[in-house]
């Protein structure tokens, strides 16, 4: 994460409870991403998933993603992601224009992009303002 410092304060690994992001004494700001696209039309739950499965280990090896979801809406044909990053500078880093070529050649649309602050996440057990 170049001279980002992440530090869980939990066990729980990549789903710990709060994941506290430091660069030379300073919070950053935590980031959720939602990429929402529409998915070829008659796409079924089995076949966004398997569309997926084509970039899950370019999104596993990512060094700057924090947690990312897959999503499929059945009743709007509409597909994406929701990526969770450490700042807005890594979202930014990995949705230039390769990233949005990439999405309307395996998907057949263009991603609508929206970039959100993160201010607080609850996990069971946990609720912790970001």
């Amino acid at each position: 994460m170049s001279t980002w410092i992440a530090q869980e304060f939990a066990s729980a690994g990549p789903l710990a409870p709060w994941i506290k992001i430091a660069h030379a004494g300073m919070e950053a700001q935590m980031i959720v991403e939602l990429v929402l696209f529409d998915l070829p039309e008659g796409a079924t739950r089995a076949s966004a998933a398997a569309l997926y499965e084509t970039t899950a280990a370019r999104w596993a090896d990512n060094p700057d993603l924090i947690e990312k979801y897959y999503y499929f809406d059945a009743e709007t044909g509409e597909g994406g992601g929701v990526y969770i990053w450490p700042d807005r500078a890594a979202a930014e880093r990995w949705r230039g224009e390769d990233y949005r070529k990439m999405i309307a050649e395996l998907y057949g649309a263009s991603p609508r992009i929206r970039i959100l602050d993160a201010l607080m996440r609850v996990a069971p057990g946990a609720i912790r303002q970001l």
